[in-house]
């Protein structure tokens, strides 16, 4: 039921400008790019996991995707999972300080690896 009411909800979005660039109108656009990728370099990654379950999530997407993003780590040798406890999906939105601050240790890395 919650895939139907996606689906719907995404040929809605080609109605609504704002939302035509919607990354589920993309998905197999960067499955390609990702297929056509060198291997990714061993440069400082961080992951930053939001770990706050949202309602309309199942526990198996949730498991689904904190395996992916552990996955995403290990493309790195220098790769971090960064856990943001109060924040879900969109982290930059409700731990924006949190963000700039991991954003700035990345960078900091990256300084000290040159």
């Amino acid at each position: 039921m919650i895939r139907a009411l996606n689906r719907l909800l995404s040929r809605l979005d080609t109605f609504v400008s704002s939302r035509q660039w919607n990354e589920v109108h993309y998905v197999e656009e960067t499955a390609r790019q990702i297929q056509q990728a060198v291997p990714f370099p061993n440069k400082p990654l961080f992951v930053i996991t939001g770990m706050k379950k949202s309602p309309f999530v199942s526990q198996h997407a949730l498991d689904i995707r904190l395996n992916h993003q552990q996955e995403l780590v290990q493309l790195s040798r220098y790769g971090k999972q960064i856990l943001a406890k109060r924040s879900g999906h969109f982290l930059q939105f409700t731990e924006p300080e949190f963000v700039l601050q991991m954003i700035r240790n990345c960078i900091s890395c990256c300084a000290n690896s040159i």
